[in-house]
Order: C-alpha cells, then sequence, then structure tokens
C-alpha cells in the first residue's frame, strides 16, 4: 500500500477534513426544482434589462411623459435560473436540466407580467379609494358614489404632544353660582389660556366641559413643540393664577396639566373638526388626573425632547390607568435661565475637524506616493461624514490633477443594479450620460477605445473588458449569460484589471457614500479591491451610519487588508466651539451668544442639526431671530417636521411623492406620479426644494438630502395612504419589464403588510398578498443565485410573514428560506422550518416537498456531524425521487447522498453513488452536472491514496467547466487540486495554485473558500518551517470559520494553527488547543480526523501515550471509510517510540511503503537505531534527503537518527553528522525538536561537537517522550 505523505507527519489530517467538507454544502443549487416551478416559472427565465431617465431640458418646462416607469439609471434583472456559487469545494450545484414540480405559490396574477397586462389589487393612483371609479381632476367628491375625497388627503400622522389641562374647584364653583355666571367665567378663564396655548405655536383642539385639549405639532409642527408644550402648560399656571387674582370668590379653582408626546392620526372624522386620535391623548389625560394642583406632569416621551432649560423634579415611577407598564412622570417645575457670551464670526471656510482633515490629507498623500488605502468613516446621520470626505477630495484633485475620483452611493432599500455606487462613478469618468443606451456605449467604445477606455479595440481582453462596463452599468452584456458566480467573476476580475492599468497613470479614490445600505456583494467587491491593488496607488473612502449585525457592512467592513493602510474613523458630534463657528458661517454672524448656545445645547453637535437650526432662525429676511425657546426644535424628526411644513402646497406635494419611491431616482419618476395622481408638477419645485436643501438635483436626477428628511415625510403619510400608493406605485411598475424584481416587490409588499396590519384599505384589493409573496420569493431566490443568502433570507421570511397558515402555502417557503438558513449556517432555524415542511408534506402527500426537505436535513444533520441521520434522510430523498420519477433531483440527491459516504462512510458506496448520479446527468445531456460528479469522484480517489486518478478527474472536471464558461465550477477544482498538490509535495506549484484561488475566493466574496485556502498556506508555511506565517494564515482562517459559524472549518484550522504553537513554544496554547479540537469534535461522532489531527500534536508535544490512543483511534475510524490509514500508522509509530517500545513501533511501520515518504523514513530511522539496527537506519537517514522535499519535520528526525547510528558505529562521518545534528538544532526554529536535537548531541558526548544553547526566552522543558527517544537511540536508557 502505498504511503500518501507530503514529507510531513499529518497529512490526513487535511485529507479527511476536507472530505468531511466535501458534502456541507451540497444544498444550494437543489432548491433549484421545486422552488423555481414554486414560486412562479418567470423566475428561471428574467431577463436582464435596463431602463433610463431622459436628461433635463428646463427646470421648469413641461416634458413628455415617459412610456415606461424609470426607477433607477441603470436597472439590473439578473437571470434567476443560474447557478449559484456557494460554500463547498464539493459544491452540488444545480443542473441546466429542467426541475419541474407539482407544487405551486397560489397566485392571482399570470406568473409573467407584460407591458399592458393589468395587475387587479391597485386601483389606478387617483381612483375613487370607495369605488374606484376614475376622477376628474380637482374633484372633491366621487361623481360615482359621493365619496368625500377631502377627508382622507387631511389626514397624517403625526408626532405631537397633546396638553390636557382640566380646572380643579369647578364643581364647588358651579354650586354657589349662576349657571350663566359660571359660564362667562370659564369662558373668559379659557381665553386667557387659550392665548397661552397659541402664544407658544399650539392649537386648541377642543374643550370638553372644565378642561381643554391642546396639540403642539399639528397641523403645523416646530422644531420645540414638546418643550412649547411645557412652557405653555407652566404659563397657563401663572394665568389662572392671575385670573383667579383678579376675580373675588375664585381662590379654590387651580389647573392640572398632563402633557405627552407621541404619534398620533390627525385629521376629520365624520362630523367634527380637525382632531387628534390615538393614546397618546388618553396617556395625555391620564398624567392629568395624577398632576398636582397647579402641577405640569410630563410623560417619559416629552421630557425626552425638552432642553436643560425645563426645570424637573426627580421622576417618579407610576401605573396609569389601563397600562401593563409602569411609566416615568417628571413634575416641571419652571425654567432656568442661561447666560450669555459673545463669538466673533466666521464666514467663508469649513469650520471645524481640524485633526480628522489633517489625518485625511495624511492619508491622501501617501496615496500621491504610491500607497493603497482603506478608510472607513462612520457616525451617525448628519455627523457630517460626507462634507468631510468631500472638502479633503476637493483639496487632493486641486493638488492631484492625475487623480480620478469615483464617487457613488448606496440606496436605503437597495438598488436594483447593486453595483450602482460603483458604476455611478465609472459611467461619470467616462463620460457616460444616464440616458446612453448599451449600442451608444459600444459604438463610444470602439470610437474612443484607447483615449476613453485607455486599451485598443483590438486588444486581447478588451471586448470582454466592455461586455463587464456594461454588466457593471446595468445594461443588457454577454455576462448575462453566464451564472450568476461566472458573471461576478468576470465583473471582479475586470474591474481590478482596469483599476490596475488606471493607476498606472494616476492615483484613484474609490469613494462610497451610506455604506450602511450596501448590498453584500458590493462589500464583496470593495474587499477585492482593497486586497487586489495592495501597492498601488488606490485608496477606498467610504461613509456609513452605524449599524445592527444583520447588515452586511456591520460584519465584514472595513476589512482587513495585509501590507495595505486601513483607517477607521468614527466622527464624534462638534464641540461647543466649533459647533459657534459653524452657526456663525451659516448665519454670517447675525445670531447672538444666546441663540449659538441654545443652538448647540439643542443639537448636541450635531453638523446637520445645527444647520438646519441656523436657517430656521433666520427669518424670511435673513435676520436671526431672539425668541429663542420658540424657535428651536428638540428632536431632528421634529426639525424636518417643521422644515417640511413650511413648504409651499405644491413643493410638499413632491416630497410626499418622493419619500413614497425611494431616497432617489430620475426627475422622470416625479412626473410620471403626478401624473397618476393628477396633481400639477413643474420641474421648478423640484428646484426649490433643492435650492432649500431638501433635495440635491443632478440634472435629470433628484436625491434626498438626507434620508431622514425622506424618513419624516414618509411617516407623515397615514399608513392608509402608503398602502394605497405603494401598491399604484407597484401597478405602474408591473406594466414595465426594465423594473427589477427587489423593487417591484419591495412596493408590492408594502402595500400588503400595511393592509395586513390595517385589515382593509379602500382601493387595495386582498389579491395584493398572493402577488407580494410570489414577488418575495422571487427577489430571495434572485438573491441566492447572487450569493446574497442574508438578504435572500430575509426577504424569505417577509413572504412567509404575509403567508396563510396553509400548509401548502407555506411548504415552498420554508424551504425557500430553509435553504438560505443552511447556507448560513442558521441549522437550527433551519431544522426547525425543514422539520414542519416534512411534517405537512408527508400529511398532504406533496412527495416534492418531502424529497427536498429530507434531503435539506440530511445536508443539515451532515453539518451537524450525525452521519448516521444524514445518510438515512439523504437515502429517503433519494428513494422519494426515484418513486416519482424526477430524474433531476433524484441525480442532485444522488450526489448529496455519496458525499455523506465520503464524510466517514465507504468510498466504495460513494462511488456507486456517484456513478448513479453521472449516468443521469449524461442521459439527460448535462455536461455541467457531470463534471460536478467528475470533481466530487476525485475526492474518493485522492482519500483512496490515488493522487493520480484524483489529478485526472479534476483536470477533465476544469476543462469542461472552462468550457461551460463555468469559472466557479473551474476555481472550486482547483482548489481541490492544489490541495492534490500538496499532499504529492510539490510545494511550489501548491502554494502558486493556492494563492491564485485565494484571490478568486475573495472575488467572490467566499469566507468559507478563502479561509480553506489560508489552510492550505498555513500547512505550507508550516512543513517549510515558516512557523510564525503558518499560524498568522491559520488564525485568520479560524477567523474566517468562526465568521461563518463553520465548526468542520474550524478543526481544519486548529490542526496546523496547534502544530505552529508546539513549533514556536507555545506548550501551554497548544495543549489548550488539542482540548479544544476534541470539544469541538465530539458533536461528530466517528470522524478520523479530529483524532489524527490531535495524535499529531500530542506526538509533537512528546506525549506517546495520548498519541497512540488518539492515533489507534483514527485508525479504526479510517478504516471503515475505506481511506488511506498510512500517516496515522507512522504517527502511531512514533508515539510508541515516545513511550520506550520501539517492537510496538516498528511492528505499526509493517507493510507500509516507508520509502516513498521521508515521514516514514525518518520515523523508521528512528526505530531501526533504537533496536540496534544502525547500518538500515543510517540507509533511511541518507533516503530522505534523496526525497523531492521533505519537511523540516522529517529532516529533524532523520538528522538525528543519523547522529546517533553514525556515532554508535564509529563511522568516519560520525563528527560530521553530530555536528549537522547541533547546527539544526541552532535553526530549525521548532522549539519542542530543537531540544530534541539538544538532548540527542549533549547524550552522545562527542567532545568536537558543541551543543548550542538554548533560546531562554523559548526554552521549554523537553517533554518525557521526546526524552525516551534521545536515550533509545543513543543506548543511554538506565
Amino acid at each position: 500500500m502505498a504511503i500518501r505523505t507530503p514529507s510531513h507527519p499529518v497529512p490526513s489530517t487535511l485529507k479527511t477534513s476536507m472530505a468531511d467538507w466535501a458534502s456541507t454544502t451540497a444544498n444550494a443549487e437543489a432548491m433549484g426544482a421545486y422552488r423555481r416551478q414554486a414560486i412562479g416559472a418567470e423566475a428561471a427565465t428574467t431577463s436582464r434589462t435596463v431602463h433610463h431617465a431622459g436628461s433635463r431640458t428646463s427646470s421648469a418646462s413641461p416634458r413628455p411623459v415617459p412610456t415606461r416607469w424609470a426607477m433607477s439609471p441603470m436597472i439590473v434583472t439578473a437571470p434567476a435560473s443560474s447557478e449559484s456559487a456557494a460554500n463547498g469545494w464539493s459544491r452540488n450545484h444545480r443542473t441546466t436540466a429542467d426541475l419541474s414540480t407539482s407544487s405551486t405559490l397560489p397566485t392571482t396574477t399570470a406568473a409573467l407580467v407584460h407591458p399592458g397586462v393589468d395587475v387587479p389589487y391597485a386601483a389606478r393612483l387617483m381612483d375613487c379609494p370607495s369605488c374606484a371609479a376614475p376622477l376628474p381632476e380637482g374633484a372633491r367628491f366621487c361623481p360615482a358614489c359621493g365619496h368625500s375625497m377631502t377627508s382622507a388627503s387631511s389626514e397624517e400622522r403625526r408626532v405631537v404632544t397633546v396638553l390636557f389641562a382640566d380646572v380643579v374647584g369647578f364643581t364647588a364653583l358651579a354650586e354657589h353660582r349662576d349657571p350663566e355666571q359660571v359660564k362667562r367665567l370659564v369662558e373668559a378663564a379659557f381665553s386667557r389660556l387659550g392665548d397661552d396655548i397659541t402664544r407658544f405655536g399650539g392649537r386648541v383642539d377642543k374643550v370638553l366641559g372644565d378642561a381643554v385639549i391642546a396639540l403642539f405639532g399639528a397641523p403645523v409642527a416646530h422644531e420645540d413643540d414638546a418643550e412649547r408644550a411645557v412652557r405653555s402648560g407652566l404659563r397657563m399656571h401663572e394665568t389662572i393664577g392671575q385670573f383667579v387674582h383678579e376675580v373675588p370668590g375664585l381662590d379654590a379653582v387651580r389647573l392640572r396639566i398632563g402633557i405627552n408626546t407621541g404619534e398620533v392620526l390627525v385629521g376629520t372624522l365624520t362630523g367634527t373638526d380637525y382632531t387628534a386620535m390615538g393614546d397618546v391623548v388618553n396617556t395625555a389625560a391620564r398624567l392629568q388626573t395624577l398632576a398636582p394642583p397647579g402641577g405640569v406632569l410630563v410623560g417619559d416621551a416629552t421630557r425626552a425632547l425638552c432642553s436643560d432649560a425645563i426645570v424637573f423634579d426627580r421622576p417618579e415611577a407610576t401605573q396609569l390607568r389601563g397600562r401593563e407598564r409602569v411609566e416615568q412622570a417628571w413634575l416641571a417645575t419652571g425654567v432656568r435661565s442661561t447666560g450669555t457670551r459673545r463669538w466673533r464670526s466666521v464666514a467663508g471656510r469649513y469650520v471645524g475637524r481640524t485633526v480628522e482633515r489633517s489625518l485625511l490629507r495624511s492619508v491622501t498623500e501617501l496615496t500621491r506616493a504610491g500607497r493603497s488605502g482603506l478608510v472607513s468613516i462612520t457616525g451617525e446621520a448628519g455627523i457630517g461624514k460626507s462634507r468631510l470626505v468631500d472638502e479633503a477630495l476637493a483639496e487632493f484633485r486641486a493638488a492631484t490633477p492625475e487623480a480620478i475620483v469615483l464617487e457613488g452611493a448606496c440606496s436605503p432599500y437597495g438598488d436594483s443594479n447593486v453595483w450602482a455606487p460603483i458604476s455611478t462613478g465609472v459611467a461619470s469618468h467616462y463620460g457616460l450620460e444616464r440616458g446612453q443606451t448599451g449600442d451608444e456605449i459600444r459604438q463610444l467604445a470602439v470610437d474612443n477605445a484607447e483615449t476613453v477606455f485607455g486599451v485598443s479595440p483590438d486588444a486581447p481582453g478588451a471586448r470582454q473588458e466592455l461586455e463587464a462596463l456594461l454588466h457593471l452599468l446595468g445594461h443588457p452584456s454577454e455576462l448575462d449569460r453566464l451564472d450568476p458566480a461566472g458573471a461576478r467573476d468576470v465583473l471582479f476580475g475586470t474591474v481590478i484589471a482596469g483599476l490596475r492599468r488606471r493607476a498606472e497613470v494616476g492615483p484613484i479614490v474609490v469613494w462610497i457614500d451610506d455604506l450602511q445600505w450596501a448590498h453584500a456583494l458590493l462589500i464583496d467587491l470593495l474587499q477585492v479591491i482593497a486586497r487586489s491593488t495592495v501597492g498601488l496607488p488606490v485608496l477606498i473612502v467610504t461613509a456609513s451610519r452605524p449599524v445592527d449585525d444583520s447588515r452586511p457592512v456591520a460584519e465584514r467592513w472595513p476589512t482587513v487588508v495585509d501590507r495595505g493602510m486601513t483607517v477607521q474613523l468614527p466622527l464624534e458630534p462638534l464641540g461647543e466651539g466649533e459647533s459657534f463657528e459653524l452657526v456663525d458661517e451659516i448665519t454670517a454672524g447675525r445670531t447672538s451668544t444666546e441663540l449659538r448656545q441654545r443652538i448647540f445645547e439643542r443639537s448636541g453637535g450635531n453638523p446637520l442639526f445645527l444647520t438646519e437650526l441656523a436657517l430656521l432662525s433666520l427669518d424670511a429676511t435673513g435676520t436671526a431671530g431672539t425668541d429663542v425657546d420658540h424657535e428651536l426644535p428638540g428632536t431632528l424628526r421634529a426639525l424636518i417636521a417643521a422644515r417640511l411644513d413650511q413648504l409651499p402646497p405644491d413643493e410638499r406635494t413632491v416630497i410626499d411623492n418622493a419619500a413614497i419611491v425611494g431616497s432617489e431616482g430620475p426627475m422622470s419618476a416625479l412626473e410620471e406620479f403626478a401624473r397618476q395622481m393628477r396633481q400639477t408638477f413643474d420641474f421648478g419645485m423640484v428646484d426649490a426644494l433643492a435650492a432649500g436643501g431638501l433635495l440635491e438635483v443632478d440634472d435629470s436626477w433628484w436625491r434626498f438630502r438626507s434620508d431622514v428628511v425622506r424618513e419624516v415625510a414618509y411617516q407623515t403619510l397615514t399608513k392608509q395612504a402608503r398602502a394605497q400608493r405603494h401598491a399604484g406605485v407597484a401597478r405602474v411598475m408591473e406594466r414595465d419589464t426594465d423594473v427589477p424584481i427587489d423593487r417591484l416587490a419591495h412596493h408590492t409588499a408594502t402595500a400588503a403588510e400595511l393592509l395586513n396590519e390595517l385589515g382593509s384599505v379602500p382601493g387595495v384589493d386582498p389579491s395584493v398578498q398572493p402577488r407580494a409573496i410570489e414577488l418575495l420569493a422571487r427577489a430571495a431566490q434572485r438573491s441566492y443565485d447572487l450569493g446574497g443568502h442574508r438578504h435572500g433570507v430575509q426577504l424569505a421570511r417577509r413572504a412567509l410573514a404575509l403567508a396563510s397558515t396553509d400548509p401548502a402555502e407555506r411548504r415552498p417557503l420554508l424551504l425557500l428560506l430553509a435553504d438560505g438558513l443552511v447556507e448560513a449556517r442558521a441549522l437550527d432555524e433551519a431544522r426547525v422550518d425543514l422539520e414542519e415542511v416534512l411534517a405537512t408534506a408527508t400529511e398532504a402527500g406533496d412527495r416534492t416537498a418531502e424529497g427536498e426537505a429530507l434531503r435539506l436535513l440530511g445536508t443539515v444533520s451532515q453539518l451537524d456531524g450525525d452521519l448516521v441521520t444524514a445518510r438515512e434522510r439523504l437515502g429517503r430523498a433519494v428513494e422519494t425521487f426515484r418513486e416519482i420519477d424526477d430524474s433531476a433531483r433524484l441525480a442532485l440527491a444522488l450526489r448529496s447522498r455519496g458525499y455523506a459516504e465520503v464524510l466517514g462512510g465507504s468510498l466504495q458506496d460513494a462511488e456507486w453513488y456517484l456513478g448513479e448520479a453521472d449516468g443521469i446527468y449524461a442521459d439527460l445531456g448535462d455536461d455541467r452536472g457531470r463534471a460536478w460528479v467528475a470533481q466530487h469522484r476525485s475526492w474518493v480517489s485522492f482519500l483512496a491514496g490515488d493522487n493520480a486518478e484524483a489529478e485526472d478527474r479534476l483536470t477533465r472536471a476544469i476543462a469542461t467547466f472552462e468550457q461551460l464558461g463555468d469559472h466557479s465550477g473551474a476555481a472550486w477544482s482547483r482548489g481541490l487540486l492544489a490541495f492534490v498538490m500538496y499532499f504529492e509535495r510539490r510545494f511550489a506549484e501548491a502554494d502558486r495554485l493556492a494563492d491564485e484561488v485565494l484571490l478568486e475566493a475573495r472575488q467572490w466574496g467566499d469566507e468559507w473558500a478563502a479561509s480553506m485556502m489560508l489552510t492550505l498556506l498555513a500547512n505550507l508555511r508550516l512543513w517549510t518551517g515558516r512557523f510564525a506565517e503558518a499560524a498568522s494564515f491559520a488564525e485568520k482562517a479560524l477567523d474566517g470559520f468562526r465568521t461563518t459559524g463553520d465548526r468542520f472549518g474550524m478543526l481544519q484550522a486548529m490542526s496546523p494553527l496547534n502544530r505552529a504553537r508546539v513549533a514556536l513554544g507555545r506548550t501551554n496554547a497548544a495543549e489548550r488547543g488539542l482540548e479544544e479540537i476534541l470539544s469541538v469534535s465530539d458533536s461528530f461522532g466517528g470522524l478520523a480526523f479530529p483524532s489524527i489531527a490531535t495524535s499529531g500534536v500530542a506526538m509533537h508535544l512528546g506525549h506517546g501515550r495520548r498519541a497512540i490512543d488518539l492515533a489507534r483511534e483514527a485508525i479504526d475510524r479510517m478504516a471503515i471509510t475505506g481511506s488511506s490509514i498510512d500517516d496515522a500508522r507512522v504517527q502511531l509509530a512514533l508515539g510508541h517510540l515516545q513511550v520506550g517500545a520501539p517492537d510496538d513501533a516498528l511492528a505499526a511501520l509493517e507493510g507500509l511503503d516507508v520509502p516513498s515518504s521521508p515521514f516514514a523514513l525518518g520515523v523508521r530511522s528512528l526505530v531501526l537505531t533504537a533496536l540496534g539496527d544502525l547500518d538500515a537506519a543510517i540507509a533511511d537517514v541518507d533516503l530522505v534527503s534523496e526525497l523531492t522535499n521533505p519537511s523540516y519535520f522529517d529532516l529533524c528526525l532523520a538528522t538525528a537518527a543519523g547522529a546517533a547510528a553514525s556515532t554508535r558505529l564509529d563511522a568516519p562521518d560520525a563528527t560530521e553528522r553530530v555536528e549537522r545534528a547541533a547546527a539544526m538544532a541552532a535553526s530549525t526554529g521548532d522549539v519542542a525538536l530543537a531540544g530534541f536535537l539538544r538532548a540527542v548531541v549533549e547524550l552522545l558526548d562527542r567532545p568536537e561537537a558543541t551543543v548550542p544553547p538554548a533560546d531562554p526566552r523559548r526554552e521549554r522543558p523537553l517533554a518525557d517522550g521526546w526524552r525516551f527517544v534521545a536515550e533509545l537511540i543513543t543506548g543511554t536508557v538506565g
């Protein structure tokens, strides 16, 4: 039997662990059949399409109505039927065979929506919400049913502060006075109190007997409504006190006031005037009943919005009637005065951020000098991230004319073209206009290739670069013919090539704003750019708000770049001095010290808050106000609401429409929206909004200056209005095949979700719900195909939340969700969903769903290490698809079943299952499926010890993948080939190929694949004696596997990591690592690689007895699978020698092809020396150096044996061999083996050999095992 070692002790660790991983990712493509049929056949045929907005001609001139809904300048819809690239070297990729099923999602519309197809769930935007009849322009009532059109439009959702005041002592007053007198007194008192309310900007909502209700923030909001209400309440007490003093006999009359803040619905009820409805009003009334006479009791929400100018007593925990939880109530007692200071006015310059600007200047200077870098700026909305970068880049551009800046920003709802933030800057750099077609760009590339694109149109690869550019810009291209992973590979490679070429001319800055909204694929591309441009003058600058862990940017950005410059720059609010300067800059120094102080206190130093507050402090003539208490806002929402309420009605309508559309879009979108709503629209309105700082306008494109503005405008709309408008927008979008599925799904699903919440909405048909489910499922599938599993899971969950409790409706959605959960390693949640599917599918006789659930459950069990259950469930899946005669799914299940056998089962059975799958793929004419079978079968050959057959199978698989244009499949096969080369001791080839695949894996954004290559590189560094590098690579791999929650991968990385720790003298860490491997592997049952990995660590540490036990365990487990056990037997032999049993050690080596393995030769030379067969030992020693690439470990063992055997033989070269051992002890760097070699030299006691001194910083006591071996081979035992 041939030994399969690459001249180091533990290759089986990687072989076996990789085999374990060969089946861990066998599920992604398997969902294609059931899912695609279930979520609509159109998902498999959607083509990539684009639409562009026309350019603006005049800010005020009318334009033709667009024929399509131009939602973005570059709209992309990727083919949903393409294979996805994902985790696992043995990925069970979906094949091209037709995967039909009997299970479908319930739908009420055609699967494909073409232009002109009507969709029943959404009335036209200005149809009557009651009867859906068309309305004449400007109609106040429906001519068909008489429904009022004014009440609905007056409804709004607003954050208001409600003041509830009640007169105390009124009953006693009424008891002893004439009713008319009482009425006159109450009217007089309430007239004064009403003046106090209106003076502070409030509105008397209603008078209820002896109580008054006032609203602050509706119908017009102020920036500080909560504080205005409290100040009004305090003034009302003063007023009622003055009134009581003026009117005899009213001494007992006082007020109780309760104030609360929150969201309400404001509008008109039937038969009533404008009023507010919501729990906020009830809470204010309850606070009033608890307030002491003469007191103002304030709710916690109101207190939070007040400035420090309001004095409050300590809060009390209060149980309000009808409330489950305890509320905090604050008693307002007065208003404190503020001091004054004088400040010099500063104008015409950027204010503050001196340190941050200096840092960015240094970074850009390094970029100018040729360094690559990454700057990640984070901070809250409005903190000044974008302005800081713009200032720094303006300075950089001025000093570096040869530099270019590729600038873009991310959309909060996700662009249909995920590359839009990059493509925007690229288009600008090439001078492309938003409305240019793909054909126009092609012609431009041909006519101006060298001057514009920097490459000859006839140059190799020029065509591919053009197609990648079109793909990046969202146009149809030849990349559409590739699977998503393949297209992504080409795109990433082309972007990198273009950046490298342009970097030869001058520095490049990639500047992406609002990265918190970035799609995971954009993060992947940025990571690839960062890692692939090290050493080039390429600077990536991003700005992001703080985000939660569910977003890709939180988990993966900024990336860590080896040898690159990474700067993380969190921005804090401005200090008082800088804030004062900024206010003076905005107001040209026309603000008082008191106003500046109050603006600073209210803003908290947020530059956006400061800017908006300073602008609001100016009156129509540009003069700063002096009524500080009335002019200052409490929160950003209140601030923006106040700004919005100041707009003319037509501009406010534009803002509201834009809020529904999204954060940005073409001008034609606003024009079309207004046309659908039968509203007046003029481009001058948009220009006015831009001049007011609410929108930014770039020719034919608009964007909210701050998304907070959009959010406030959107939140002001009632949920009914939102539902109607989202449904209407979706209806228009349905008629345009250019609209991407994710945007259509968003609007449709939002309408459905609001409908569910409200119960019914006039004009929104209940059929919107099944349509939303269908679109969300299709969007989730598309996200999976692009590798965006986390985003896909979110979409699938959203669809599932809309679904009914009908198991038939839930099954395909649960399978869709589980597919993404398995890829995201959320196995517990996936298992729960799949068990539900299995139970209901079995009961309903849905065999397809049953088979898919079984296959995915088998994958979950496999990932959990429960191989018995995995094989049982995968076997049932095979039988299910066999019984229903579903050939394509049967082939996929057979592949999964075969890999379960590779994973600790029988290699013979694995070959049989894969062989049957190959036959089915041949009958189906599926070359890609056959290529994946060949790749998978190479594992069987590899683990069985037939490297030549493994390489042959991989070579054939790679050729097929490349012929099909499947770059992902070719890359996965090359990754496995790198490991084959490593085990054949072709270290240089393996290292080169591993580096190539690592780069590609990072380009795909595949953390698992990258970690696998890092693990391979760690082993390559380890066995060539570069221990610190090995530990570094292994730690990075371990971090990557931990990020993906992959325990198999963790075990793989921990093996070279702990061997490197032993070599570096980190004995305690290595021993803890050994225990960690065993702990992590507990759930994996009978897998062999944890045993062989820990046996190697124990052997290296010199713990012979433990090495023996673990090696025997590994041998027993590997014998069951049919894998080669040669490496484990060599480790067993060395373990026996470490416990003083050389005869047992020799027996362990019997039958092995020792001369082919440097490791086995090194161990046997020690064993033969210990047994006294010195000439045979010398022969083995000399053979080690003759073999290709022996590891440092092999050479150390053989050198020690050669020194001992030659000395005991008194051979002529004994002195030379002993000196060689002494020199190796000094140079090896492996603390354990250096100690062993020193012990051998010392025990041989040859005066001419100098024993090297140990490094006192790394020296460790020699382990008993190595001491035994030294004594045995030197003949000094006992």
